[in-house]
């Protein structure tokens, strides 16, 4: 038979117990005694009731987060999970938060969910989208039947109708209320017909603000593409969905107010904007106007200099041509000698006897040959 160490047992042992989901993470409620504070800052107690108790500790980081002191006979809600202290296998109730019984499991559940969360990064500002400035059509996620409804539908219309409204209705509070609110978002993004999105309900209890407090919405408040504006309840009411969205309102109404924009105040947008639009075109007219003409100046200045040199060489040529004229050429004491028309350019063109025309600058000569000589 295979023989094993006492440690070998305490570890399978605690394995067994971390991986039981029965016992991995729960509320449980029962008396403080035997309370204790380590110097470390972990606390050491006994959680009991009428007929058991169990050792408890809660270590330095969670007994930090605790909101009121606990002290022996006090009667408490703790969360947390069962394992055993390998060392001496004693069985231990490891507690992450606790809060008086008067608050309930419900609130605890909630800070655990919004711890968890938040280290996820769903609430983180880096995370948030920006709302349009001028949406064409808004979604809208709560209950037709609500006076949510009719308050954004009354100051829509007032501020601007020309802006669309669309519902995606979703009960509000109840068993059903988070997946339809939750899948009501879901349908607004997969649709792409609106720009901005109100998910919200009017006041009432904590319990019946409680569907969007559950992880469901959140997360699909985080996940949508669109922009959206939480507005649940009355000012001082906040949800895990205020958290999550891009912006809070404080009630249905003033989301509206937020994300419908005023015609009038569009108007005067419009009216500005063609105001400044003007002022630039001017400017930029009478800009290029003053470089067209600095630049039109310029150009003739420079086609004034072309001309006059051009004037300057076509003068200079014309008197080398006057001078080059045959005329010009004869007054300088030169002939023409022709033969039948022909020019005599050598003396191998004539003969002796030959009859030649002798022109002259003031008429001609009529010669005969009577001898030739050549520098040859």
């Amino acid at each position: 038979m295979k023989t094993y160490t006492i440690t070998q047992i305490n570890n399978y042992v605690k394995t067994l117990l971390d991986n039981d989901v029965f016992v991995s993470g729960f509320f449980i409620e029962g008396e403080v005694s035997n309370y204790k504070t380590h110097p470390s800052g972990h606390i050491y107690f006994t959680f009991k009731d009428e007929s058991s108790s169990i050792n408890a500790v809660m270590f330095k980081g969670d007994a930090a987060e605790l909101e009121f002191e606990p002290r022996n006979g006090v009667k408490v809600t703790a969360y947390g999970r069962v394992s055993i202290y390998e060392k001496t296998a004693s069985c231990q109730l490891y507690v992450q938060m606790m809060r008086p019984v008067g608050l309930g499991a419900r609130h605890m559940a909630y800070e655990i969910l919004k711890g968890r969360l938040a280290e996820e990064g769903l609430f983180d500002i880096t995370r948030k989208s920006e709302l349009p400035r001028f949406p064409v059509r808004i979604g809208i996620v709560t209950s037709r039947a609500g006076a949510a409804l009719q308050d954004i539908i009354n100051v829509a219309g007032r501020r601007n109708p020309s802006v669309g409204l669309l519902l995606a209705h979703a009960t509000v509070q109840g068993q059903d209320a988070p997946r339809e609110i939750a899948e009501a978002i879901e349908l607004l993004n997969s649709s792409s017909n609106c720009d901005v999105i109100i998910v919200g309900r009017g006041g009432g209890s904590a319990e019946d603000l409680w569907a969007f407090n559950e992880e469901v919405v959140v997360r699909a408040v985080a996940a949508s593409r669109i922009p959206i504006i939480s507005a649940v309840g009355h000012e001082t009411d906040y949800t895990l969905c205020d958290l999550a969205a891009d912006l809070r309102a404080p009630t249905p109404s003033a989301a509206a107010e937020i994300c419908v924009p005023e015609l009038a105040d569009i108007l005067r947008i419009i009216h500005s904007s063609q105001k400044l639009l003007k002022s630039i075109l001017d400017d930029k007219i009478e800009y290029y106007g003053d470089r067209l003409t600095s630049l039109t100046n310029y150009m003739r200045n420079i086609l004034d200099r072309r001309i006059n040199y051009a004037d300057v060489r076509l003068a200079h040529s014309l008197r080398i041509l006057s001078n080059l004229a045959p005329h010009n050429i004869l007054k300088r004491g030169y002939a023409v000698l022709s033969r039948y028309d022909k020019n005599v350019i050598s003396t191998k063109d004539i003969q002796i006897s030959d009859i030649v025309n002798i022109q002259l600058t003031d008429g001609d000569i009529t010669a005969e040959v009577m001898e030739i000589s050549s520098k040859d």
